[in-house]
């Protein structure tokens, strides 16, 4: 109803439904938010103004959806109004690879900061990709990406190459440097014998950033920098400001610190390595906690599969009856998981699924995986870039 109600308002072309139609762009459906977008490009300038405003939504998908109302206009007043609004985020691309070279990249400490240096890097590229699109690049961009994931380091390149030559290449340029790294597959190496002191600094800029996975992560760092930092520091006003953080320290709360720890997890989950933290959120909402006593059966041959299963501790042991004998297929550790297919389709288990010692596992049941992905369908899509990658490598490999 609210789809074809848009689509009429699209055909009528009357300024005075331009507020109605702009607030379907906070709509919880995102095929109603996708529609008042295009009806909003359709009233031009007029649809620009109320657009921009939408931007500053706190919502990602109300803003992902005046991103594409604006770029559907396809002006150069358009171009200028998403220049503009990703500019600041392009500057703290520039900081981010800076910062990656003065943290301790041994320490775990900044574990957090790390991933959330790269989980920031990553959105903001994925902004800029989806800015282009609505710019009328979709195709240009939807093939860069698949090249972008590709083993082959040549797609890859060819894949900056094309971006870079795009009209809109202001959009890219301060992205380059992350492009070509993804490029050449190479890692950023933090600089030998960072000081405490240059640490510190990193530190209280991030803490200046709007980014709460980037605050969280210069919160855990700090831990371990202002005890060293005020029994060395020459300047007697930073030796002060480290004693008070000594004294009063900037510590996250159990929960919070299990969280992370919970997040930390997931991240390294292969299925979940290209999802953002926002989506890694979501997906650790949707999980539950189990434990198994050695020998105690977690699924049976034949059975009705319908968890996905991750381990945070102990060993599962994955064993088929063969020839009324037992094998075993696989012997998974922490941090390791099993079971991805139930979330996808309806089969029957093909082997055994056994605690070889005290385990805990999270298990993520199919219809609450259903529904997740069915309000933020771009958790699937990423789960489904990953599988299909790992099936092309496989291929290769088996030629």
């Amino acid at each position: 109803m609210r789809i074809a109600a848009l689509q009429v308002f699209q055909k009528i072309d009357d300024q005075q439904w331009l507020i109605t139609v702009s607030r379907y762009l906070e709509d919880e459906d995102i095929a109603v938010r996708q529609q008042a977008a295009k009806t909003l490009s359709c009233y031009g300038n007029q649809g620009l103004a109320v657009s921009r405003y939408y931007l500053l939504s706190s919502r990602p998908e109300v803003v992902k959806s005046a991103i594409l109302a604006i770029g559907l206009v396809r002006t150069k007043t358009a171009e200028n109004i998403l220049y503009n609004f990703i500019q600041s985020d392009l500057k703290l691309i520039n900081r981010t690879r800076i910062w990656q070279q003065h943290i301790d990249a041994d320490n775990s400490l900044f574990e957090m900061l790390q991933v959330a240096i790269i989980d920031y890097q990553n959105s903001i590229i994925e902004r800029v990709f989806y800015i282009l699109s609505s710019l009328g690049q979709e195709s240009t961009v939807n093939a860069a990406k698949v090249l972008l994931s590709s083993s082959d380091k040549r797609a890859r390149s060819h894949a900056v190459e094309t971006l870079v030559s795009l009209k809109q290449g202001r959009f890219l340029r301060p992205l380059m440097p992350l492009l070509e790294k993804m490029a050449t597959g190479e890692n950023l190496t933090a600089s030998q014998g960072i000081s405490n002191i240059k640490k510190y600094s990193v530190l209280l800029e991030v803490l200046e950033t709007n980014n709460h996975w980037l605050k969280m992560g210069a919160l855990m760092a700090f831990a371990g920098i202002p005890g060293a930092i005020a029994q060395s520091d020459p300047d007697p006003i930073i030796s002060k400001i480290a004693q008070s953080l000594v004294l009063k320290p900037q510590q996250l709360s159990i929960s919070e610190n299990f969280m992370i720890d919970r997040l930390l997890l997931l991240k390294n989950v292969s299925l979940f390595q290209t999802l953002s933290l926002d989506e890694i959120l979501l997906i650790d909402n949707a999980l539950e906690s189990a434990e198994y006593l050695p020998g105690e059966i977690i699924f049976s041959e034949g059975t009705l599969g319908e968890r996905f299963y991750i381990i945070v501790q102990g060993k599962v042991r994955i064993v088929r009856e063969v020839e009324g004998e037992e094998k075993e297929l696989a012997l998974l550790e922490a941090g390791q998981h099993f079971g991805e297919i139930s979330l996808f389709e309806d089969f029957l288990r093909s082997a055994n699924a056994i605690a070889a010692e005290h385990c805990v596992l999270l298990t993520l049941e199919k219809t609450r995986f259903v529904s997740l992905v069915t309000q933020r369908p771009q958790i699937l899509w990423e789960i489904c870039k990953f599988l299909s990658q790992r099936l092309r490598d496989v291929n290769l490999t088996a030629r």
